[in-house]
């Protein structure tokens, strides 16, 4: 999923990372909900961004990892 989304190919990205949040692999949930987050971010999709964000912040709260959702979803805010 990374490296689609490093070669601007977010829609197949964000599609591979949806996959993996709900899939097996569960202990990536929150790397996947980031990076599907920013790839809809990137498809001018901010509404869908910010849900999937808001999800990651809630469910993982004092995960290092939300501290990025949450930079992103002020980012967002400011696109508004």
């Amino acid at each position: 999923g990374i490296a689609r989304a490093g070669q601007g190919e977010d829609e197949q990205a964000q599609e591979l990372f949806e996959r993996l949040r709900g899939g097996a692999a569960a202990r990536w949930w929150g790397r996947a909900s980031l990076e599907r987050g920013r790839c809809l971010a990137r498809l001018g999709r901010r509404g869908e961004a910010r849900e999937v964000l808001g999800q990651l912040v809630e469910r993982q709260p004092r995960a290092a990892i939300s501290v990025e959702a949450r930079t992103l979803l002020r980012e967002l805010e400011g696109q508004e």
